[in-house]
């Protein structure tokens, strides 16, 4: 659910603000300058809110003994349960490991923008080879792909609704071209539901047939809805905005509903993206989203 959150409330708010941009900038004496100005000034915002308001979550934890069982937490977050009696090979890698248990961490703590991290610069490299590790795991490899061919088609709408909205028979001004993205904000807020509420239901119903016993794979049938969703919206963009002649009256409305549909599948696939690294992959969960987020944005404009 968190990532369904972190994915539609990022895009809902970047949507919302280019609709409303365009008209502060028409109004606005210093015309082109203003919109460079309230950009840089949302980047400075964005910026101090992470430093100030997102706690670290890169550190060692120590393990617990939790009803007979060991519960141990990796550098990532991700936990894994260790029956008691495997205790002798667990202490053996706590003894190995060279990491002494971390003292307790306040809030502020974990705010300070510097500190020493044991192992820093090992982890640094150490994460780079994961990431090229990653890529050669079959669920990280098609994924991307994936992800990359998702986002290509975004980028391909992005570029091209702007020059067909503006010209005939539509003859939209520079300002209301912005609003083509009401769209979709209505498709992020309807994939905060759709991948929140789905993901869990469809693998818990899944996890339950197969015996209590989850399996990545349960994850796979929620990328069906939001796939067929995004590919629907890249269709009706085509039509519509391929043939403009054929639709003079209200064929604008099929370029705003095609980006409500996409959008939603858009972020609904972005979550449940996330979702599936993190269980597929589980050690190289943080490196292998890294490599699917920042691959899937270079690979989209030569697929595109």
């Amino acid at each position: 659910m968190s990532a369904a959150i972190y994915w539609a409330s990022t895009a809902a708010g970047s949507t919302a603000l280019l609709v409303v941009v365009p008209f502060a900038v028409e109004h606005a004496t210093s015309r082109w300058r203003t919109n460079y100005w309230f950009w840089c000034g949302f980047s400075a915002f964005s910026f101090v809110i992470a430093i100030f308001c997102l706690p670290e979550t890169l550190y060692l934890r120590p393990s617990a003994l939790i009803d007979g069982k060991f519960v141990i937490t990796d550098q990532y977050g991700n936990v894994s349960v260790v029956a008691a009696d495997a205790t002798g090979d667990l202490n053996l890698q706590q003894d190995n490991s060279g990491n002494t248990p971390p003292r307790p961490m306040t809030y502020l703590n974990r705010l300070a923008p510097l500190k020493y991290q044991q192992n820093g610069v090992r982890l640094f490299f150490v994460t780079y080879a994961e990431m090229a590790a990653s890529i050669l795991n079959p669920s990280v490899f098609w994924v991307l792909i994936f992800n990359s061919l998702l986002f290509a088609g975004l980028v391909a709408q992005s570029i091209t609704y702007a020059s067909q909205l503006e010209h005939s028979p539509w003859n939209f001004s520079s300002v209301t071209i912005g609003t083509v993205q009401v769209g979709s904000f209505l498709g992020a807020l309807v994939a905060l539901g759709l991948s929140g509420t789905t993901i869990d239901r469809i693998s818990s119903l899944l996890t339950r047939r197969n015996g209590g016993l989850r399996e990545p794979e349960h994850i796979l049938p929620n990328f069906i809805v939001p796939g067929l969703l995004a590919f629907g919206g890249l269709v009706l963009y085509g039509i519509v905005a391929g043939n403009p002649e054929k639709y003079p009256g209200s064929g604008w409305i099929g370029i705003h509903f095609s980006f409500g549909m996409y959008y939603c599948g858009f972020v609904a696939l972005s979550a449940i993206t996330g979702v599936w690294i993190g269980e597929s992959t589980p050690h190289w969960s943080g490196a292998a989203l890294v490599l699917v987020c920042g691959g899937r944005n270079a690979l989209s404009f030569p697929i595109r």
